[in-house]
Protein backbone atom coordinates (compact mmCIF):
# COMPACT_ATOMS: atom_id res chain seq x y z
CA UNK A 1 0.00 0.00 0.00
CA UNK A 2 1.47 3.07 -0.69
CA UNK A 3 2.17 5.30 1.74
CA UNK A 4 0.39 8.80 2.19
CA UNK A 5 1.04 12.05 4.20
CA UNK A 6 0.15 15.26 2.24
CA UNK A 7 -0.23 18.59 3.80
CA UNK A 8 -3.18 21.02 2.69
CA UNK A 9 -2.61 24.71 1.81
CA UNK A 10 -4.71 25.43 4.97
CA UNK A 11 -2.68 25.24 6.32
CA UNK A 12 10.05 22.80 20.27
CA UNK A 13 10.75 19.39 22.88
CA UNK A 14 9.14 19.96 26.05
CA UNK A 15 10.01 17.97 29.15
CA UNK A 16 13.11 16.14 27.00
CA UNK A 17 14.83 18.64 25.09
CA UNK A 18 16.31 22.42 26.14
CA UNK A 19 14.17 24.81 24.41
CA UNK A 20 17.04 27.56 24.48
CA UNK A 21 18.66 28.38 21.27
CA UNK A 22 21.40 30.75 21.56
CA UNK A 23 21.78 34.18 20.38
CA UNK A 24 22.98 34.15 17.18
CA UNK A 25 22.03 35.79 13.67
CA UNK A 26 20.04 33.22 12.64
CA UNK A 27 16.09 32.24 13.60
CA UNK A 28 16.49 28.22 15.05
CA UNK A 29 13.67 26.03 15.40
CA UNK A 30 12.76 23.38 18.36
CA UNK A 31 10.98 20.33 17.30
CA UNK A 32 7.29 20.51 16.68
CA UNK A 33 6.63 17.94 18.99
CA UNK A 34 6.70 16.65 22.60
CA UNK A 35 8.05 12.77 23.17
CA UNK A 36 10.88 11.04 23.55
CA UNK A 37 12.87 10.01 21.00
CA UNK A 38 13.05 6.24 19.79
CA UNK A 39 10.78 5.45 22.46
CA UNK A 40 7.30 7.72 21.46
CA UNK A 41 8.52 9.51 18.23
CA UNK A 42 10.49 9.37 15.18
CA UNK A 43 11.37 10.91 11.95
CA UNK A 44 10.02 9.32 9.20
CA UNK A 45 9.75 11.19 6.24
CA UNK A 46 11.57 14.20 4.87
CA UNK A 47 11.34 16.99 2.31
CA UNK A 48 11.63 15.90 -1.34
CA UNK A 49 14.40 17.46 -3.02
CA UNK A 50 13.71 16.29 -6.63
CA UNK A 51 12.16 18.23 -8.79
CA UNK A 52 11.12 15.43 -11.27
CA UNK A 53 8.84 12.19 -10.36
CA UNK A 54 11.44 10.72 -8.40
CA UNK A 55 12.86 11.39 -4.91
CA UNK A 56 15.91 12.40 -2.70
CA UNK A 57 15.72 13.79 0.88
CA UNK A 58 18.67 15.43 2.43
CA UNK A 59 20.74 12.63 3.19
CA UNK A 60 20.36 11.94 -0.30
CA UNK A 61 18.19 9.11 0.59
CA UNK A 62 14.72 7.87 -0.12
CA UNK A 63 12.92 8.38 3.16
CA UNK A 64 10.30 10.80 1.19
CA UNK A 65 7.96 10.76 -1.30
CA UNK A 66 7.48 12.62 -4.41
CA UNK A 67 6.21 16.26 -3.61
CA UNK A 68 6.67 15.95 0.08
CA UNK A 69 6.93 19.72 1.46
CA UNK A 70 7.64 18.56 5.19
CA UNK A 71 9.39 16.40 7.50
CA UNK A 72 7.07 13.73 9.49
CA UNK A 73 7.39 13.47 13.58
CA UNK A 74 5.61 9.87 13.87
CA UNK A 75 4.51 8.28 17.02
CA UNK A 76 5.79 5.15 17.19
CA UNK A 77 3.62 3.14 19.10
CA UNK A 78 -0.64 2.83 19.85
CA UNK A 79 -0.04 3.40 23.83
CA UNK A 80 1.80 6.97 23.01
CA UNK A 81 -0.64 7.97 20.88
CA UNK A 82 -3.55 7.57 23.67
CA UNK A 83 -1.48 8.50 26.29
CA UNK A 84 -1.13 12.07 23.78
CA UNK A 85 1.72 13.81 22.33
CA UNK A 86 1.57 17.61 22.56
CA UNK A 87 2.17 19.37 19.38
CA UNK A 88 4.48 22.43 20.38
CA UNK A 89 5.21 26.00 18.83
CA UNK A 90 9.07 25.39 17.23
CA UNK A 91 9.18 29.51 17.84
CA UNK A 92 8.12 32.33 18.76
CA UNK A 93 5.28 33.94 16.64
CA UNK A 94 1.80 34.49 15.72
CA UNK A 95 -0.83 32.18 14.46
CA UNK A 96 -1.78 33.38 10.75
CA UNK A 97 -4.73 30.31 10.43
CA UNK A 98 -6.10 27.68 12.43
CA UNK A 99 -8.66 24.43 11.31
CA UNK A 100 -10.75 22.27 13.96
CA UNK A 101 -13.26 19.77 13.36
CA UNK A 102 -11.86 17.15 11.29
CA UNK A 103 -12.38 13.18 12.29
CA UNK A 104 -9.57 11.65 13.54
CA UNK A 105 -9.03 8.31 10.27
CA UNK A 106 -6.98 6.13 9.39
CA UNK A 107 -6.52 5.98 5.30
CA UNK A 108 -7.17 2.80 4.28
CA UNK A 109 -8.93 3.44 0.54
CA UNK A 110 -9.22 5.39 -2.14
CA UNK A 111 -12.57 6.63 -0.49
CA UNK A 112 -11.17 7.36 2.30
CA UNK A 113 -8.67 10.07 0.81
CA UNK A 114 -11.99 11.43 -1.15
CA UNK A 115 -13.41 12.29 2.00
CA UNK A 116 -10.57 14.60 3.00
CA UNK A 117 -9.51 15.91 -0.24
CA UNK A 118 -9.14 19.73 -0.21
CA UNK A 119 -8.83 18.99 3.34
CA UNK A 120 -5.72 16.93 3.67
CA UNK A 121 -3.70 18.58 6.04
CA UNK A 122 -6.74 17.82 8.20
CA UNK A 123 -6.38 19.88 11.57
CA UNK A 124 -3.79 22.56 12.03
CA UNK A 125 -2.29 25.98 11.96
CA UNK A 126 0.21 28.21 10.36
CA UNK A 127 1.95 30.20 12.26
CA UNK A 128 4.35 33.46 11.33
CA UNK A 129 7.58 34.07 12.85
CA UNK A 130 8.70 37.42 11.65
CA UNK A 131 11.29 37.87 9.14
CA UNK A 132 9.79 36.06 6.16
CA UNK A 133 9.55 32.91 8.23
CA UNK A 134 5.81 30.53 8.79
CA UNK A 135 5.74 26.92 10.00
CA UNK A 136 2.49 24.72 9.53
CA UNK A 137 1.76 22.05 11.54
CA UNK A 138 -0.69 18.87 9.95
CA UNK A 139 -2.87 16.28 11.01
CA UNK A 140 -3.85 17.48 14.37
CA UNK A 141 -6.39 15.74 16.90
CA UNK A 142 -9.93 17.36 16.53
CA UNK A 143 -11.08 19.27 19.37
CA UNK A 144 -7.30 19.26 20.77
CA UNK A 145 -6.36 22.78 18.71
CA UNK A 146 -5.60 25.25 21.05
CA UNK A 147 -3.95 28.11 18.77
CA UNK A 148 -6.25 30.47 16.97
CA UNK A 149 -5.84 33.68 14.16
CA UNK A 150 -4.21 36.58 15.62
CA UNK A 151 -2.92 34.66 19.07
CA UNK A 152 0.69 35.13 20.04
CA UNK A 153 2.74 32.09 21.02
CA UNK A 154 5.66 31.52 22.69
CA UNK A 155 8.16 28.56 21.67
CA UNK A 156 7.28 25.01 23.61
CA UNK A 157 3.80 26.13 23.61
CA UNK A 158 1.19 23.63 23.17
CA UNK A 159 -0.79 23.87 20.37
CA UNK A 160 -2.71 20.71 20.25
CA UNK A 161 -2.50 16.91 20.36
CA UNK A 162 -0.93 14.50 17.45
CA UNK A 163 -4.22 12.90 15.86
CA UNK A 164 -5.01 11.45 12.49
CA UNK A 165 -7.05 14.00 10.25
CA UNK A 166 -6.46 14.70 6.86
CA UNK A 167 -4.82 12.44 4.70
CA UNK A 168 -2.25 9.99 6.65
CA UNK A 169 -1.86 6.23 7.42
CA UNK A 170 0.23 6.70 10.50
CA UNK A 171 -0.13 9.44 14.08
CA UNK A 172 2.03 12.07 13.44
CA UNK A 173 2.74 15.99 13.05
CA UNK A 174 3.35 16.99 9.35
CA UNK A 175 5.74 20.40 9.88
CA UNK A 176 6.43 22.53 6.76
CA UNK A 177 8.99 25.97 6.99
CA UNK A 178 8.61 28.76 4.55
CA UNK A 179 10.75 31.32 3.99
CA UNK A 180 9.09 34.41 2.22
CA UNK A 181 6.57 31.73 1.14
CA UNK A 182 9.22 28.95 -0.30
CA UNK A 183 9.55 25.72 1.00
CA UNK A 184 12.82 25.36 3.27
CA UNK A 185 13.98 21.82 4.52
CA UNK A 186 14.80 22.37 7.95
CA UNK A 187 18.31 19.81 7.85
CA UNK A 188 19.57 21.99 4.88
CA UNK A 189 18.58 25.88 5.82
CA UNK A 190 18.59 28.82 3.38
CA UNK A 191 21.84 28.10 1.74
CA UNK A 192 22.51 24.19 1.58
CA UNK A 193 26.25 23.60 1.26
CA UNK A 194 26.86 22.62 -2.02
CA UNK A 195 25.50 18.84 -3.33
CA UNK A 196 27.12 16.97 -0.49
CA UNK A 197 24.16 14.66 1.70
CA UNK A 198 23.80 15.09 4.75
CA UNK A 199 23.07 17.81 7.54
CA UNK A 200 23.59 21.35 6.07
CA UNK A 201 25.85 23.94 8.82
CA UNK A 202 23.63 26.18 7.71
CA UNK A 203 20.34 23.75 9.12
CA UNK A 204 17.64 25.43 11.22
CA UNK A 205 16.86 23.16 13.53
CA UNK A 206 18.35 23.49 16.85
CA UNK A 207 21.47 21.34 18.24
CA UNK A 208 18.91 19.74 20.72
CA UNK A 209 16.99 18.31 17.37
CA UNK A 210 19.65 17.30 15.04
CA UNK A 211 21.58 15.51 17.98
CA UNK A 212 17.79 13.61 18.97
CA UNK A 213 16.71 12.33 15.40
CA UNK A 214 19.74 11.35 13.39
CA UNK A 215 18.63 10.27 9.83
CA UNK A 216 17.16 7.01 9.66
CA UNK A 217 16.39 4.54 7.53
CA UNK A 218 15.37 0.63 7.56
CA UNK A 219 14.18 1.05 11.41
CA UNK A 220 12.60 -0.95 13.87
CA UNK A 221 9.62 0.15 14.92
CA UNK A 222 8.00 -2.62 17.52
CA UNK A 223 8.74 -6.04 18.01
CA UNK A 224 6.91 -8.33 20.06
CA UNK A 225 4.78 -11.04 20.47
CA UNK A 226 0.91 -11.67 19.76
CA UNK A 227 -1.61 -14.34 19.57
CA UNK A 228 -3.50 -13.31 16.82
CA UNK A 229 -2.79 -11.69 12.97
CA UNK A 230 -3.93 -8.47 12.53
CA UNK A 231 -3.49 -5.80 9.66
CA UNK A 232 -0.45 -3.94 9.30
CA UNK A 233 -2.52 -0.38 9.93
CA UNK A 234 -4.68 -1.90 13.60
CA UNK A 235 -1.21 -1.02 15.40
CA UNK A 236 -0.86 2.60 14.49
CA UNK A 237 -3.94 3.78 16.56
CA UNK A 238 -5.83 0.82 17.91
CA UNK A 239 -4.66 -0.94 21.29
CA UNK A 240 -5.64 -4.85 21.76
CA UNK A 241 -4.20 -7.10 24.46
CA UNK A 242 -1.40 -9.02 23.16
CA UNK A 243 -0.84 -11.09 26.52
CA UNK A 244 0.45 -14.17 25.59
CA UNK A 245 -1.25 -17.66 27.74
CA UNK A 246 -0.29 -21.11 27.95
CA UNK A 247 -3.44 -22.25 26.31
CA UNK A 248 -3.40 -19.62 22.95
CA UNK A 249 -4.15 -21.01 19.66
CA UNK A 250 -1.17 -19.37 18.15
CA UNK A 251 2.35 -18.01 19.35
CA UNK A 252 3.51 -15.45 16.75
CA UNK A 253 6.17 -13.27 16.76
CA UNK A 254 5.74 -9.72 14.88
CA UNK A 255 7.84 -6.62 13.42
CA UNK A 256 7.19 -3.28 12.37
CA UNK A 257 9.53 -1.64 9.97
CA UNK A 258 9.73 1.71 9.00
CA UNK A 259 11.35 2.82 5.56
CA UNK A 260 12.64 -0.57 4.56
CA UNK A 261 14.53 -0.47 1.72
CA UNK A 262 14.64 -1.67 -1.92
CA UNK A 263 17.39 -4.40 -1.72
CA UNK A 264 17.06 -5.24 2.36
CA UNK A 265 16.15 -8.69 3.91
CA UNK A 266 14.09 -9.33 6.65
CA UNK A 267 15.27 -12.44 8.80
CA UNK A 268 12.51 -13.74 11.52
CA UNK A 269 13.15 -16.52 13.75
CA UNK A 270 10.74 -17.63 16.73
CA UNK A 271 12.67 -19.98 19.05
CA UNK A 272 11.00 -21.86 22.10
CA UNK A 273 12.36 -23.95 24.82
CA UNK A 274 13.60 -26.36 23.24
CA UNK A 275 13.66 -25.60 19.17
CA UNK A 276 13.10 -23.36 16.73
CA UNK A 277 9.29 -22.81 15.83
CA UNK A 278 9.73 -20.91 12.83
CA UNK A 279 11.26 -19.15 10.45
CA UNK A 280 11.60 -17.00 7.10
CA UNK A 281 13.25 -14.59 5.11
CA UNK A 282 11.55 -11.85 3.50
CA UNK A 283 12.96 -10.13 0.56
CA UNK A 284 15.11 -8.89 -0.82
CA UNK A 285 12.61 -5.74 -1.36
CA UNK A 286 11.81 -5.23 -5.07
CA UNK A 287 11.20 -1.77 -4.05
CA UNK A 288 11.28 0.57 -1.10
CA UNK A 289 8.29 0.15 1.50
CA UNK A 290 7.50 3.09 4.17
CA UNK A 291 5.18 0.85 6.27
CA UNK A 292 6.60 -3.01 6.48
CA UNK A 293 4.48 -5.58 8.54
CA UNK A 294 5.92 -9.31 8.97
CA UNK A 295 4.90 -12.45 11.26
CA UNK A 296 5.89 -15.60 11.99
CA UNK A 297 4.80 -18.08 14.34
CA UNK A 298 2.65 -21.82 15.30
CA UNK A 299 -0.38 -22.87 15.92
CA UNK A 300 -0.98 -25.08 19.13
CA UNK A 301 -1.07 -28.68 18.32
CA UNK A 302 -1.34 -29.76 22.07
CA UNK A 303 -2.92 -28.24 25.39
CA UNK A 304 -0.77 -25.95 25.93
CA UNK A 305 2.54 -24.30 24.95
CA UNK A 306 6.01 -25.91 27.11
CA UNK A 307 6.71 -23.68 29.84
CA UNK A 308 10.17 -22.05 29.29
CA UNK A 309 11.65 -18.95 27.47
CA UNK A 310 10.63 -18.11 23.97
CA UNK A 311 12.89 -15.50 21.84
CA UNK A 312 11.84 -13.69 19.00
CA UNK A 313 14.85 -12.24 16.95
CA UNK A 314 14.46 -9.86 13.51
CA UNK A 315 17.20 -8.65 12.00
CA UNK A 316 17.21 -6.49 8.72
CA UNK A 317 20.29 -7.70 6.05
CA UNK A 318 21.76 -5.46 3.94
CA UNK A 319 24.16 -6.66 1.37
CA UNK A 320 24.84 -9.66 3.50
CA UNK A 321 25.60 -7.36 6.59
CA UNK A 322 23.16 -6.86 9.42
CA UNK A 323 22.43 -3.32 9.81
CA UNK A 324 19.62 -3.67 12.89
CA UNK A 325 18.46 -6.63 15.05
CA UNK A 326 16.43 -6.52 17.94
CA UNK A 327 14.95 -9.28 20.28
CA UNK A 328 12.56 -10.19 22.78
CA UNK A 329 11.74 -12.42 25.12
CA UNK A 330 8.59 -14.06 26.46
CA UNK A 331 8.56 -16.41 29.30
CA UNK A 332 5.47 -18.76 29.69
CA UNK A 333 5.00 -20.41 32.89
Amino acid sequence: MRFFMVFGLLFAFAPFFNLTVQAQDKLLFSAPVACKPFQECVIQQYVDLDPSSQTKDFHCGKSTYDGHKGTDFRITNAKAYHQGIDVIAVADGTVLRARDGIRDKLMVSARDSLAVKGKECGNGLVIDHGDGWQSQYCHLKRGSLRGKSGQKVLRGDKLGLVGLSGKTQMPHVHVTFRYQGKVVDPFLGLEPSGNSCGVSPNAVWTESVLAAFPYLASHILEAGFTSRLFQSGEREARLYNDRIEPSSSKLLFFVRLMNFKKGDQLQLKLTGPKAILAARTYGPLDRDKARYVAIVGRKLKAAQWPDGRYIGQAMIIRNGTVIKQENKVLDLR
